[in-house]
């Protein structure tokens, strides 16, 4: 153990860690440990010294799952240089998207309730004092704590719940009764064994990449739980169709069945696909000028582009911008980029257009514009970037705006909200022989 004065330990931080801010040791009054699950500061003037020590094998609880049927049975063996561990379980999908030990640990921590101490090792023993919902995937953690009371090294296991039985074989019956490039017609028929039902829908593979990015986020703990909270509740027959659907799409659909006690069924998946659009020729999207009139903006009325954009055989979808004949000159090839690209996250609402589509643009009177479009066939092969020129007339037409045309609006996220993973409730390990 070395113990450092608070000058030389300082002058060793500054010099050692490379600060990003070279301040003077003569001028700092603050001292920040930085770790990977964020810093933690010290007043200079509350410091006396610090003090550097070695620890010299690994520090860790090793935990197995021995039986998770009806009871949770466990072996927790320390290292030679683990005196103590804390214990505690956590969702598996809030577990798999916290990035590192140093972060689980200090969610652990912050999370009033979740963790308890042990200083023995168990060969076996029944775990009991957990608050968990039936049917989910948890995992259950020791955290090794050394001499020094500082928290080391992760030992993790997933097992899952027993789901509650259910009364009868709750199911629906799920037709596809129609579909086309842009819909898809459902009729939904639920047994007798069903109270209520929900159900969501998704490209392929999407719905459950959701539940893994958004369940932290909900507080989801299963599957199920989502597909209620975005489906809406559905009794007895209904017929249902989907629209503004993605041409040449595989989807998912989760369905969620409730029985007569309101309990969860496993949540059915159905397949189904929208139908082809575009071809694997060269994609091109006409944009043509249709008029130079007055448009109601918020209430107030502006002079505005209407654009009618139409898109050839060979296109599955296009995109489209305006700019000022300025912006595009300067930045044609960052233009381009942005316009022949997929969406940064699945699921993005507006990123592509698929079929013909007049709509205006607010360009103020004798400004030379740029419209581009970028289109690509069902290959997803990008085609040539089709480029309109057009100066606006000085005045803007006052005639009404055209009927046909809509407003386009921006690409968004699917909107989230705040959520929490409750805390359980105090652990207990009981030996078993």
């Amino acid at each position: 153990m070395k113990r450092f004065s608070l000058f030389a330990a300082m002058s060793f931080a500054l010099l050692g860690a490379q600060a990003q801010e070279a301040t003077p040791v003569a001028e700092a009054n603050r001292i920040l440990i930085n770790t990977q699950a964020g810093s933690t500061g010290f007043i200079t003037d509350r410091v006396t010294d610090l003090t550097f020590a070695k620890v010299q094998g690994p520090v860790r609880a090793d935990l197995k799952i021995l039986s998770s049927d009806a009871i949770l049975k466990v072996s927790v063996i320390r290292t030679s240089d683990c005196v103590a561990y804390k214990l505690g379980v956590i969702p598996t999908v809030m577990f798999k998207a916290i990035g590192n030990d140093a972060q689980l640990i200090s969610y652990m921590n912050s999370q009033k309730g979740a963790l308890t101490t042990f200083h023995e090792d168990y060969t076996s023993a029944e775990i009991s004092g957990l608050d968990l919902e039936p049917g989910t995937d948890y995992t259950l953690l020791t955290i090794g704590v050394d001499t020094y009371g500082v928290d080391c090294e992760v030992s993790a296991a997933n097992f899952t719940t027993q789901g509650i039985p259910v009364i009868g074989n709750p199911q629906v019956d799920v037709k596809v009764t129609d579909v086309t490039t842009r819909t898809i017609s459902l009729s939904f028929t639920p047994n007798k064994d069903v109270s209520a039902y929900y159900f969501v829908i998704g490209p392929k593979g999407s719905l459950e990449e959701q539940y893994t990015s958004y369940a932290p986020m909900f507080g989801f703990k299963n599957i199920g739980d989502m597909v209620k909270a975005w489906g809406t509740e559905n009794k007895g027959p209904i017929t249902y169709q989907y629209k503004d659907m993605d041409p040449n799409t595989e989807y998912e659909l989760y369905v969620l069945s409730l029985d007569v006690e309101g309990t969860a069924a496993p949540v059915q998946i159905v397949n189904v696909s929208t139908a082809n659009q575009g071809g694997t020729g060269i994609a091109s999207t006409e944009a043509k000028v249709t008029a130079y009139k007055l448009s109601d903006w918020d209430g107030e009325m502006k002079p505005s582009v209407f654009v009618r954009f139409t898109p050839n055989a060979e296109t599955l979808a296009y995109r489209f911008g305006v700019y000022t004949a300025a912006s595009y000159e300067s930045q044609k090839d960052a233009i381009k980029d942005d316009l022949c690209q997929e969406p940064p996250m699945p699921n993005m609402a507006h990123w592509f257009f698929y079929d013909p589509l007049e709509t205006d643009f607010q360009v103020n009177p004798n400004t030379e514009i740029v419209i581009c479009v970028a289109s690509k066939n069902a290959n997803h092969e990008w085609g040539e970037l089709n480029v309109v020129r057009y100066t606006t007339p000085a005045q803007a037409s006052s005639a009404p705006a055209h009927v046909a045309s809509q407003r386009v609006q921006k690409p968004s996220l699917i909107p989230s909200q705040p959520g929490r993973v409750p805390s359980v409730s105090r652990i207990q390990l009981i030996p078993t022989r």
